[in-house]
């Protein structure tokens, strides 16, 4: 059975179906979110949070990927170099392998 993949490049805000023009993600109590919206929704939305954000502090991202890691931060810019230098193939950004991670720990 063959299966055809359709990836659309047009979007629709998700308040009210009109054509968007943003994905905009934020955060709120420990999660994370995503909206299409249409740029008066986007600035509509910016605006509201702009006084919260302006008397906020801004958290550490320890979240989901520090629990995994068992608590510890690491910086990937370390482990790339450590992984370069041992034989690994990593990308200069995005998503580190599990496989390098854990034998950079081993390392260290």
């Amino acid at each position: 059975m063959a299966r055809r993949v359709i990836t659309r490049t047009d979007f629709t805000d998700d308040l009210d179906g009109s054509p968007a023009s943003a994905t905009i993600e934020f955060g709120y109590n420990g999660s994370t979110y995503e909206i299409d919206l249409n740029e008066a929704h986007a600035e509509a939305l910016r605006d509201a949070i702009a006084l919260y954000v302006g008397h906020a502090r801004k958290a550490p991202r320890a979240g989901r990927d520090a629990r995994r890691r068992g608590g510890r931060r690491r910086d990937l810019a370390d482990v790339r170099a450590w992984a370069a230098e041992n034989g690994f193939a990593v990308a200069p950004r995005g998503r580190v392998s599990t496989e390098v991670l854990e034998a950079y720990e081993s390392a260290h």
